[in-house]
Formats: C-alpha cells, structure tokens, sequence
C-alpha cells in the first residue's frame, strides 16, 4: 500500500494475505444406520460420497487395519466391497482427505452373522426282512460352513450323539433290528445354533411265514375195496376135477382151496380102490 502527499512524498506498507482451506471433507453421504448386518460368506458394499474443493485421497481400515488406499475425486461416489469377514463384529472406517491433509472420518459397525441351516440329506425309507443277510446302513450327509453337533433319536429315545465337520457323514446300522415299526428322528445342529431334522421310517418283517389259507374245499381220496370172490371147487366123479379161483389173496381162499384139495386127493383114491 503506498499513501503520497502533496509534495510527493509517500509511505507504504505491505500485507501479506495467505488464503488456507480450513475446511475438512464433507461426507454428504453413507451407509444407512450404525450398523449393518451380514450373513457370513456374503459380500458386503458400502458406498460413501464426499466433496471438497482440495480432495485427495481415503483410506479403508479393517478393524484398525488399513486395507485399501485410493484417490478420491470430489463428489464422486466412493465403493467398498468385502467378503472374507469372520463372524462377530467388525469395525469398517473410512478416512477422507484433502490436499492440505484435513481429515473427515465416518465408521460403521459390521455384524457378521451365521443364519442358514445345515443342508441335511433325506435318505429313503427301509423295508427288509427280519435276519436278512447284508447290512442295513442309514447313510446321512451333512454340508455347512461351520462344524456341529448330531442327536440321533430311535422311537423317540436318544440312540446316538456326536460331532461332525463341514462336510460329513452320519450312519446307524439297522440290521440287527427285530421285527417292527421304527423312526430315526436325526436333528443336526452348527456352530451357530441353527439346526435341521430329518426322518427316516424303517420297517422289519418277520422271518416266518404262515402257510397260504385256501377257499377251495380239502380233496378226500375214497378207497373202494372190491370183494374177492373165490369160486367153491367144483367135484366131479370123473377123472378130470377142475379148481378155479379167482383170487387167492384173502385167508379165506387159501382155506377153501386147501380143503378142495384134500377132498380131490380123497375122491381119487376112492375111485382106484
């Protein structure tokens, strides 16, 4: 600034005038609500838009941990995409700057979360003979992300407990059941409670069998038995005497012909003499 009187003479001074940018980004927009919910293994995206006159960059942080740095451009829509989280909750912070290293910070609260069921196979029904030979085998398999727990109930009774992986088998062997009627009640649970149920029926038929009824009338077999006729011996006084017999079988035949016989040696020796 320079001031000049009449004469000429003058005076000046000078200010020094430094124009800074005091002002820090300005989050205009983000994720809706404290917190956001997400099912473990999906992806989550958040989105986020800044301004400011002298924008910079941003920075992601994980938990405290910084995992993504970019150049931000003013107004422009800022994406953020994560799918690895374990479960449980996890702090996301976004950090915006500008070129003079102002600073505007927005974090959300991610609650990964375990809601989807096992998948749990159903195996078909059994019908089988009571003591038949080969095994009778229950084969269930069991798919989930986390290992869990089984109850294996028989008629309702608790038969079998135990573990199982991600990816598992679960058998009970039924071959040495007795004849009836019986329900495998199999209920699979995770890591994280939720639980699935299947059902399987089995049935065991007896070993005997019960000769087949019949509505047609038993056959009888009659005998007819056929009366022997013996023919009494005819006597003559000729030389010739004729014995006819019709059937020798009954004791009654065998006697009549033995006294024919007696009387013919009888008759013939009367006649020599």
């Amino acid at each position: 600034l320079f001031i000049y009187d009449l004469r000429g003479n003058y005076a000046n001074d000078t200010v020094l005038i430094f124009v800074v940018d005091a002002t820090a980004p300005v989050i205009s927009s983000y994720p809706s609500g404290p917190n956001v919910t997400l099912e473990y293994g999906h992806i989550l995206n958040l989105t986020w838009q800044a301004y400011d006159y002298s924008s910079s960059n941003y920075t992601v942080y994980v938990d405290n941990v910084g995992v993504i740095t970019n150049v931000w451009i003013n107004k422009s829509l800022t994406n953020f995409s994560i799918s690895d989280l374990n479960l449980g909750n996890h702090n996301v912070t976004i950090v915006f700057r500008d070129f003079y290293g102002l600073t505007s910070t927005h974090e959300v609260l991610v609650i990964v979360e375990d809601i989807t069921k096992p998948e749990l196979s159903s195996p078909i029904d059994l019908s089988f003979t009571e003591g038949v030979t080969g095994a009778k085998i229950i084969n269930w398999s069991v798919i989930d992300d986390f290992n869990g727990t089984y109850l294996l109930y028989r008629n309702g009774t608790l038969n079998k407990t135990g573990s199982w992986n991600g990816s598992d088998f679960i058998s009970i062997d039924v071959s040495s059941l007795s004849e009836g009627a019986y329900n495998f009640t199999l209920i699979v649970t995770d890591f994280s409670g939720n639980t699935k149920t299947d059902i399987v029926e089995v049935t065991v038929l007896s070993s005997s069998s019960e000769p087949p009824s019949s509505s047609e009338p038993s056959s009888s077999t009659t005998t007819t038995t056929t009366p022997t006729t013996t023919a009494i011996p005819i006597l003559s006084s000729s030389d010739s005497i004729s014995i006819s017999t019709t059937s020798l079988s009954s004791p009654w035949s065998i006697f009549f012909f033995f006294v024919s016989f007696v009387l013919l040696f009888w008759l013939k020796k009367k006649k020599n003499t």
